[in-house]
């Protein structure tokens, strides 16, 4: 159910039988909903207003309104208004880990689940620190620039005011995600689905900051390998002018292999 917040203390519910909520790996989640242009309530729902879905207890703000044959049509984002309530300039971080980092995005009152944190960054059991700027932004843009840097995704509990963090490449679902199978079934009418593989490589040769390689930190090597996918020896590059320390450049590199040594697939599904 969908409830409107109104300026009289009251709520009004959103009499719409075909909501959805698309779950963002960004954790800005999306909420799409449509009206008869003619309902009482359409004439009441405006841009920047705030409704809750009560299912999982979020409240979203209405960014988007289009009107036509007979229809309008709503899309809002996952309200995270503390999170763009001030903003922060020329923050330095210098050999700090991601939980130090992370800390200081976050608003007053709200946490963070640390084994999440610490699995999401942790690669082959090296807990890093890393040394870079954000120039400035609100708090919701240091969480953008902080999850692009390590790799990791969010899921915003706005109730508990709780952020979780996972490994950008599998996402909240886990490890498992790889198992997963769709098939048309009852509520699900159609999947479309898309495979490519644009930058596909087996061995990734890495370079950083003024040149710097991983072969210090990575047995003479200046190359990683992952054949997990393939056993065909396919070259890539991959530079980040960055990145100066070998053992920081090391571990970015293995994510980055992570997502080219198999093709980038993708589902579009169509649901009842």
């Amino acid at each position: 159910m969908i409830v409107r917040r109104v300026g009289d203390g009251k709520d009004r519910v959103i009499n719409v039988a075909d909501y959805c909520v698309t779950e963002k790996l960004s954790g800005i989640d999306e909420l799409s909903f449509s009206l008869p242009s003619n309902s009482p309530m359409a004439y009441l729902i405006h841009e920047i207003d705030r409704v809750l879905v009560t299912e999982i207890h979020a409240w979203f703000v209405v960014t988007q309104i289009t009107s036509g044959d007979g229809t309008a049509e709503y899309k809002a984002v996952l309200d995270l208004e503390e999170f763009e309530q001030d903003n922060l300039e020329h923050v330095r971080f210098h050999e700090s880990d991601f939980e130090t980092q992370l800390t200081t995005f976050l608003p007053t009152g709200w946490t963070y689940d640390l084994q999440h944190a610490q699995t999401a960054i942790t690669s082959g059991g090296t807990y890093l620190k890393k040394d870079w700027l954000f120039d400035g932004g609100t708090r919701l843009d240091g969480m953008a620039s902080l999850a692009s840097k390590w790799d990791v995704s969010y899921r915003y509990d706005t109730d508990k005011k709780i952020v979780e963090v996972f490994d950008a490449l599998t996402g909240y679902v886990g490890s498992g995600a790889e198992n997963v199978r769709l098939s048309v079934g009852i509520n699900l009418r159609r999947i479309n689905y898309t495979g490519t593989t644009n930058n596909f490589c087996t061995r990734l040769y890495v370079y950083g900051k003024d040149g710097i390689s991983i072969d210090s930190v990575n047995t003479g090597n200046k190359y990683i390998e992952d054949y997990t996918y393939s056993t065909r020896t396919v070259c890539g590059r991959y530079s980040n002018a960055e990145i100066s320390r070998p053992a920081e450049l090391l571990d970015a590199a293995k994510k980055e292999l992570a997502k080219r040594c198999k093709p980038k697939t993708s589902y579009e599904c169509d649901f009842v």
